[in-house]
């Protein structure tokens, strides 16, 4: 999925969209629940050693969340992942707390658009990213360790209350309709 698609799709510009795989990285560097059996390995696709294969993890070892395949286990395995970067990213992944928060997503605007993508799609397109952020660590070394990562991720600090902004609130221009004072409006000059 392009990353202008998912700043689309989540209405983010493009530098949130790498502050978000950025964090997504951090999160599948650390180790998952369970450990290797065997070996894992990565093919390489080099076209002059189409039989070389990369080891990623030895047997025995504990397996980062980027090492797996992507799979329904897999996704199982990595909702930590899934689970941290939704803590790290409130506004964009917080479950609804009600019914009317549910059916608040469903209902579109003045303009027949969608403020917000509903929840369980942005939750879909969570469980994308993470699987092509695991991707892209198998294919790029530098994106496997945070210290050698183009963009480290690092949490920043909570906002104070009278800063926050409110999740159901649009990030597109609000216009707001004429007020309507009729006496100041009728009235002629001479």
């Amino acid at each position: 999925m392009p990353d202008p698609y998912v700043g689309i799709l989540l209405n983010l510009t493009s530098d949130e969209v790498q502050e978000l795989k950025s964090c997504i990285r951090h999160h599948l560097r650390s180790p998952t629940v369970v450990d290797s059996t065997f070996d894992i390995y990565h093919p390489a696709l080099a076209p002059t050693a189409p039989t070389y294969r990369e080891l990623l993890c030895r047997g025995g070892a504990a397996r980062l969340g980027w090492h797996l395949s992507p799979s329904k286990e897999t996704t199982l395995i990595r909702s930590t992942v899934a689970f941290a970067v939704s803590l790290d990213f409130p506004h964009l992944f917080k479950e609804p707390a009600s019914l009317e928060e549910y059916r608040r997503e469903w209902v579109p605007n003045a303009f027949e658009c969608y403020s917000i993508v509903p929840h369980q799609f942005r939750r879909d397109i969570l469980a994308r990213l993470i699987d092509i952020c695991a991707e892209d660590m198998k294919e790029d070394k530098r994106l496997r360790y945070n210290a050698t990562d183009p963009k480290p991720y690092f949490k920043k600090p909570a906002l104070p209350p009278e800063l926050r902004r409110d999740a159901s609130e649009n990030k597109r221009a609000h216009i707001e309709p004429p007020q309507a004072n009729t006496s100041n409006n009728l009235k002629r000059s001479h």
